[in-house]
């Protein structure tokens, strides 16, 4: 149920305490150089069309003469009571003993809880005396849970003042210390006890650091006009609230927060709820004030201190993008899909958008972070490339980006947001349902886009199935889970949707929010929202919902579903054991796992559950009707979490159907047996000569999805074929798909269209197939002769294959052209697209040099924020100078993985997917080397059990090439 709004915090004798003057202001904005007045929309407050207003409150105090200026109330000196302090040392004894149970370690002991928060926040960023630095003061009403001579909160920022009061205005002595444990606990000791119930004022005044690392409140900046500009903007989840002000900073504890800010001049500030009011005070700062937030935690705040404009949404007012003035232009696409990416979750859940004064919504664009994005209530910051798209510049496929990362973040404001996670264990009820809607939400807005089939690709096989069939991986619902709580936790929701069906899992959602708004939830509160609402009919006996999906959650790994037909009699024996690579006989862990399927005679793809396969072993009497020389197939449209392995005979069945007649199997299926095929030949559980049969079909397909997923399975081959017969293969798989597509745009190209000319050109040139790369060079030089011309642009959806081939081809005179386009444009997709084509050079010497010129950010390199691209770029070709040049560089240079630009989950999950498949001794040796280095046990024992498999990759290679040279000639002879 939803909490009530806590009261204000007040104080018993205003004539006590200095108030602030609150001006009914008008505060100049700035939207693309027009002046707009503030304008209040209905009874929620105003909200602008462009805010850009800054300030501050003013202060007078001795404090605050002698660090030039401080925000604060001061309670203590206008009271004029001498504080007193007391021992502390039995009562941080006793916090520090409860503080170190192995369950809650990190847990606040809870002795109080915050009812509202009222904040004074004034940065510096690059100017004054003291730059990068923030000064504060809070007022916190707390509610007193159990009788205690403590509070106890966090704080990683310097505490100046603590004071302590009752609701009655009595002041209680206190004394305050940090806990030096890495907790972060604030430890406030009182000179008497308080009792449950008692309601308390606690005042602190502090100060920080705006921080270069990427947590709490941190600067980033840009440049504009030949100028550096800094910002200041906030990243709080997990543990990054305490570094920006003292608070409660756990995800259960929620309260309200009012804000007011004190800017220097020429900043605005931007904060969750909207603005009330802005004033010019006379010591050069600026005084804003917001609205209350609703109940809400810690680490939702957010706020961003910049000279950004805004671009409204020209189909809601309350939206708007905030960017660089150079780069707005590139805001319009967001400013468009951005309100209706909130409808479509309405529409969904069923829970409007709007809470009391949370009835803005901004999107803002950081020039300088890692981070992607964060989904701060009513505030969502992003990395500028999932957020920036300009027509005729950006690729579909990235605004396909832009649209999915959006709606993501858009989900969070109820699934996070409104409902939050009651530890970081259960993070993934956040990621995961974020996860799941940034697909199924955006399907619906771009329906012919089929985002929600790219689904089983993009997330369900290449992420979570990748990420979970590592024997070391951890149980989403784990603090240690990593990133697959995005991943595995979005396919394991829409597992769920499928077998309650689509009706009641919607309820249940709806339900869920309804019940939780304002508060927490754990996995069991969820999974019982949906047991409310499923039919006993669609489960296994005497299960339910939460039965059936809690081990999917606490369990680490999946299934491989073995499925062994009896053609005589048309049984089939279905099996279930974890995966692993190798195989443990000794693991036993096993999941309720909701079987589909289908069959040749059948051919009925729905996804109802079939078999409830609840132990290790079941029998089907009768496989969908099957025929002895029918295909089963099981997995229908992927909605299982779990790899599927048939009998010799039904594999071979299945690569007839699909050489004969492939569009008789759904293409997410097409994709699936590939997917699946690829991983039981690197397990050695199938032949390579089947899962190259299965391959060969792509010389027939013409669809965008398992195309998606050919990509994976053709890089990874191409580290078991010799370069040669790879090209060979692919050049022949390719060439009916290029040739229809062609390498040039066309009038009419529909969104998918466009995203597969450039999946299957990028291989073709990749292979070295001559039309592509003759098409693709001769393009980027004319481009090069003449940019100037539109004629001689790029099309957006191919750059990345021409710029590619023309730094590949193209020598030093392509190197520098492109150079030159990289430092003179602002468009960020345009940056993205060059610093990836860098990776291309054919010599490793010189991607070794630019890597280590960019992170050196030297003028010889591109811009230390493009590193990561740069880098994961090398990592992700597999084959050529571009790995060895990238590992060796990290070999090099191991404190670039602790750059603020570096994502190094991802570069390790790079560095494992390319030691696990690669077949060039030479490499491994490198990578082993690497990982030593690192002091990555993960990593090195990944190398060393692949070089203990290397001879049966070689095994695999010779299969490879008597495979190949077999092919060729039927094809050949066919086509006579």
């Amino acid at each position: 149920m939803p909490r009530a709004a806590a009261t204000h915090c007040s104080l018993p004798t205003a004539s006590h305490v200095p108030t602030r003057p609150r001006l009914a202001a008008d505060c100049q904005s700035q939207r693309l150089g027009k002046l707009d007045r503030p304008r209040r929309h209905g009874t929620h407050g105003p909200v602008l069309h462009s805010r850009t207003c800054p300030s501050l409150l003013p202060t007078t105090s001795v404090l605050a003469t002698s660090i030039g200026w401080f925000p604060s109330f001061y309670i203590t000196s206008h009271l004029g009571v001498q504080m007193k302090t007391v021992a502390t040392a039995a009562a941080v004894a006793l916090l520090v003993a409860l503080a170190s149970s192995p369950t809650d370690a990190q847990r606040l002991p809870g002795e109080s809880l915050p009812r509202s928060y009222k904040v004074t926040f004034a940065p510096n960023l690059n100017e004054g005396e003291q730059p990068f630095r923030f000064y504060g003061s809070t007022f916190i009403e707390v509610e007193v849970v159990r009788d205690t001579p403590t509070l106890t909160m966090h704080a990683d920022v310097d505490i100046v003042t603590v004071s302590v009061m009752l609701t009655n205005g009595t002041l209680i002595g206190a004394s305050h210390e940090p806990l030096q444990d890495g907790s972060n606990f604030l430890v406030i000791t009182l000179q008497e006890q308080v009792f449950a119930g008692d309601r308390l004022t606690v005042v602190l005044e502090f100060v920080g650091d705006v921080r270069e690392r990427y947590n709490g409140f941190y600067r980033s900046s840009y440049e504009q006009d030949g100028e550096t500009r800094w910002l200041g903007v906030t990243q709080f989840e997990r543990r990054g609230a305490r570094k920006a002000m003292p608070c409660y900073d756990e995800p259960a504890i929620k309260a309200t927060w009012e804000f007011t800010f004190r800017p220097q001049q020429g900043y605005n500030v931007l904060f969750n709820t909207p603005l009330i009011s802005a004033t010019d005070d006379e010591d050069g700062r600026r005084t804003l004030t917001f609205e209350q937030t609703p109940v809400m935690s810690a680490f939702l705040l957010a706020w961003v201190v910049s000279d950004f404009v805004g671009v409204q949404s020209p189909l809601e007012s309350n939206t708007t993008v905030w960017t660089s003035r150079d780069t707005a232009a590139q805001a319009e696409y967001a400013s468009v899909i951005g309100p209706r990416t909130v409808r479509s979750m309405e529409q969904l859940v069923r829970v409007p958008y709007n809470h009391g004064n949370l009835t803005k919504m901004d999107h803002v664009a950081v020039p300088d972070t890692f981070v992607a994005a964060m989904e701060n209530w009513g505030l969502i910051t992003y990395n500028q490339q999932f957020l920036l798209a300009l027509d005729n510049y950006t690729s579909e496929a990235t605004k396909e980006r832009v649209l999915t990362s959006i709606q993501h973040e858009v989900a969070h404001q109820w699934f996070g947001d409104l409902v939050s996670p009651n530890w970081w264990s259960v993070l993934w009820l956040s990621e995961g349902l974020a996860t799941f809607f940034e697909s199924f939400a955006s399907a619906l807005l771009e329906p012919t886009w089929r985002i929600d089939e790219a689904f089983v690709v993009s997330t369900l096989l290449r992420q979570a199935i990748a990420y979970d069939e590592d024997p070391s991986a951890a149980p989403i619902t784990s603090e240690d889970a990593g990133i697959n709580i995005y991943y595995k936790g979005g396919s394991i929701v829409r597992m769920m949707q499928h077998f309650i069906g689509t009706d009641a899992f919607y309820d249940g959602l709806h339900n869920y929010l309804l019940q939780n708004q304002f508060s927490n939830a754990t996995d069991d509160i969820l999974f019982a929202a949906m047991d409310a609402v499923a039919s006993s009919s669609d489960l296994p006996s005497d299960a339910t919902v939460s039965s059936v999906m809690l081990p999917w959650a606490r369990q680490a790994g999946f299934p491989l579903i073995t499925v062994t037909r009896n053609y005589s009699d048309g049984s089939a024996v279905v099996t279930q054991n974890r995966w692993l690579v190798p195989a443990d006989p000794s693991d036993e862990t096993t999941w309720t796992v909701p079987v589909t399927y289908t069959s040749k005679s059948e051919a009925a793809f729905s996804t109802s559950t079939r078999l409830w396969l609840t132990d290790t072993t079941s029998r089907l009497d009768n496989v969908a009707d099957a025929a002895a020389d029918d295909w089963v197939i099981f997995n229908l449209n992927v909605v299982g979490f779990y790899r599927v392995q048939y009998d010799t005979d039904n594999w071979a069945l299945l690569v007839q159907q699909l050489l004969s007649d492939h569009e008789v199997i759904p293409p997410v299926n097409r994709a699936l047996l590939l997917d699946d095929a690829r991983a039981l030949v690197e397990a050695d559980l199938l032949p390579l000569d089947t899962l190259l049969n299965l391959t060969s079909y792509l010389a027939q397909e013409m669809d965008y999805i398992p195309w998606l997923e050919a990509e994976t399975v053709l890089s990874e081959l191409s580290s078991i074929i010799d370069s040669g017969e790879f090209d060979t293969l692919v050049q022949e798989v390719v060439a009916s798909v290029t040739s229809t597509l062609g390498y040039v745009a066309q009038p009419g190209d529909s969104h998918v269209t466009r995203v597969l000319r450039g999946i299957v050109s990028s291989l073709a040139c990749s292979a070295n197939q001559p039309a592509c790369t003759e098409a693709a060079y001769s393009h980027f030089q004319r481009y090069m002769a003449n940019p100037d011309d539109p004629a001689n642009w790029v099309d957006p959806d191919m750059k990345s294959v021409v710029y590619c081939e023309g730094v590949r081809q193209g020598g030093d005179e392509a190197y520098n052209f492109l150079q030159e386009q990289y430092q003179n444009t602002n468009v960020i997709s345009e940056m993205n697209e060059i610093s990836s084509a860098f990776s291309c050079q054919s010599n490793s010497t010189s991607i070794r040099h630019l890597l280590q010129m960019t992170a050196a950010g030297t003028q010889d390199g591109i811009h230390q924020k493009h590193l990561p691209i740069l880098l994961e770029a090398a990592l992700r070709r597999h084959r050529g100078e571009s790995v060895a040049a990238a590992i060796e560089f990290l070999f090099d240079n191991p404190k670039v993985l602790l750059s603020r630009y570096i994502d190094k989950k991802t570069i390790r999950k790079l560095l494992t997917d390319i030691i696990s498949t690669t077949c060039d001794q030479h490499l491994l040796d490198k990578a082993s080397l690497l990982a030593t280095s690192m002091g990555n046990q993960r990593l090195a024992s990944a190398t060393s059990s692949r070089h203990t498999t290397l001879a049966h990759c070689h095994t695999l290679r010779h299969a490879a090439s008597r495979w190949l040279r077999h092919w060729i000639q039927q094809r050949q002879h066919n086509s006579i």
